[in-house]
């Protein structure tokens, strides 16, 4: 009882500093809601402004839950209702509406205000806290030692976009206490004035060595000489960034620096028609954490593959009324599994065996009984070297999504099962707006810049099971499994009015680019072809109305 209740007060001072940085961006969030309220009242009435207002409204009321903001939580969903009321049809919207909106916004203000009147404990709703929810979110906090609390807000709201908030600490008292309570995911170090910001650069580096040496430190810093970056680096510094900072840039950083979140485990198919065998191999290949699905009649063999969309297939060549091996052939056959591992299992060795196996483009033979670390190792070591060709092949160098070709077979896949099962799935098509003209007049790079933060926004904010794709050379493909086109448009909406909030800089400017989407959903559609065209069609009509929104074509 003692250790559990040890274990809940350190996640508990964990969770604190999540609601300190929380509360320390609320200022900005609520003056961005604000004005785009304001916004909406006076320049564009559009459906898209509107769901992205309501997007931004409900984040906030989720996450003021999350982390015991009760009061402000109440405000917000209070507002969200109001919204979710008029965005079918906002050109619609009445001056009784409007009026009824603007006194949501100022409550909203209002229960602001009580965190700037008292600390955040004495605010807190300590029995709405979910922590679960709260330590698992408290992982993507980044430590800003800085004075500059303009900095931490501008920083702060552009890498919320990407799922991420920012503390800001004052001195290094500060940030010796913070480490204690929490590991985050980086520090950021504000190096201005430069010298005498290096000699704290080497007391945090030493104060993270003292806790977890794997916490990144960043260096921020107006200079782009040599001299400074080797500094920099001397100091302790992982890596340096350069003033003004790019939110895309940053997230960047995080990726090479921080170990990403856990991959998919590794699906295995099994084709083998006695039970007890099959439930072997299963139980071992999941006590090495991957998931199987078992086949025993091996004629429902391609249904399996539709649901399971496996990393390997093992096949067994005991199958009563048809050869492992013509099994094996057939899969091979169809372009969409040529790059599936295929593991055959056999009771006998020998060439034979394995010429055969070459001959229908088997990956391998296992002799039966096998052992349980020479079946982990086989199907681990096939699965992982197929994901990293996978990827080499079938990713875009720029954005790091799925090339055109790699995604018309995935789309093709995720449709032929949607069909199959008579369930939803979305097809949107987002294109930059005026991306030429970008290119155009602030050069190449900046075009290459947006289009690239684009991508990782999506990436963030996107379900796991949704896919990506460069679609041609400026538009990027969603495909959105288990989803309804109006729950697409949501999702896409919040998502283009974040975008719109991310300055991008070149050499000249400052700007921020827009994207006009397209969705189409199933059912409604007969075939991919006919989803894909529906999806375009809706995106030029986004463009017509004027750019910066999200459409869904009707069926």
């Amino acid at each position: 009882m003692a250790e559990r209740d040890n274990g809940e007060t350190q996640t508990r001072q964990r969770v604190r500093v999540l609601q300190e940085a929380f509360a320390e961006q609320l200022p900005n969030r609520i003056k961005q809601i604000g004005k785009d309220w304001r916004s909406l009242l006076e320049e564009d009435r559009s459906g898209a402004a509107l769901q992205s207002l309501q997007m931004k409204v409900r984040s906030l009321a989720s996450s003021s839950g999350s982390f015991g903001f009760a009061s402000l939580g109440d405000a917000a969903r209070r507002l969200e209702l109001l919204l979710k009321g008029v965005v079918v049809r906002p050109e619609a919207l009445t001056p009784e509406q409007a009026a009824r909106i603007e006194q949501g916004v100022t409550d909203l203000k209002r229960a602001c205000l009580e965190f700037a009147g008292a600390g955040v404990v004495e605010v807190l709703d300590a029995s709405a806290l979910d922590l679960a929810i709260a330590h698992e979110r408290a992982s993507r906090v980044i430590f800003l030692i800085t004075g500059d609390g303009q900095l931490a807000a501008d920083l702060g709201f552009e890498i919320g976009c990407f799922g991420f908030l920012v503390r800001r600490i004052p001195d290094l008292e500060e940030l010796e206490r913070h480490l204690d309570q929490t590991r985050p995911a980086a520090i950021i170090l504000d190096a201005e004035p430069f010298e005498e910001r290096m000699v704290e650069a080497a007391r945090v580096n030493a104060l993270r060595q003292k806790r977890d040496g794997s916490i990144p430190v960043f260096v921020l810093a107006s200079r782009t000489d040599f001299e400074s970056r080797l500094e920099a680096v001397r100091s302790g510094g992982d890596a340096y960034l350069v003033r003004p900072l790019e939110a895309r840039k940053l997230i960047d950083k995080l990726e090479v620096q921080l170990q990403g979140p856990l991959s998919e485990p590794y699906r295995v198919l099994i084709v083998e028609e006695d039970y007890s065998a099959s439930l072997d191999y299963s139980l071992t290949l999941q006590g090495a954490g991957m998931t199987t699905t078992l086949v025993h009649d091996p004629m429902k063999l391609w249904e399996s593959l539709v649901e399971a969309r496996p990393d390997l297939i093992m096949i067994s060549l005991s199958l009563a009324g048809i050869s492992g091996f013509h099994l094996a052939a057939v899969i091979r056959q169809q372009d969409a599994y040529m790059e599936i591992p295929i593991i055959l299992l056999s009771a006998e060795s020998g060439l034979g065996r394995q010429i055969e196996a070459m001959r229908v483009e088997a990956d391998d033979v296992l002799v039966t009984p096998i052992s349980s670390d020479v079946l982990i190792s086989s199907v681990g070591n096939h699965v992982q070297r197929a994901r990293a060709l996978k990827r080499f092949v079938s990713t875009d160098s720029l954005t790091g999504l799925l090339s055109h070709t790699s995604f018309l077979t995935k789309l093709v896949l995720e449709v032929d099962r949607a069909l199959a099962s008579n369930s939803q799935l979305a097809f949107a098509v987002i294109d930059i707006d005026h991306l030429h003209a970008i290119n155009e007049t602030y050069g190449h790079l900046s075009g290459d810049s947006a289009l690239t933060n684009l991508a990782g926004l999506l990436k963030q904010r996107m379900r796991r099971s949704d896919v990506l794709s460069r679609y041609g050379g400026d538009e990027i493909a969603v495909v959105m499994p288990a989803t309804s086109g109006h729950n697409a448009v949501k999702v896409l909406a919040g998502i283009c009015g974040l975008y719109a909030e991310i300055r991008e800089y070149s050499a000249s400017a400052v700007y921020f680019p827009t994207f006009s989407c397209g969705v189409a959903a199933l059912p409604g559609y007969e075939d991919c072809s006919a989803l894909r065209q529906a999806a375009l069609d809706a995106l030029d009509s986004a463009r017509r109305q004027g750019r910066n929104r999200v459409v869904l074509v009707e069926t």
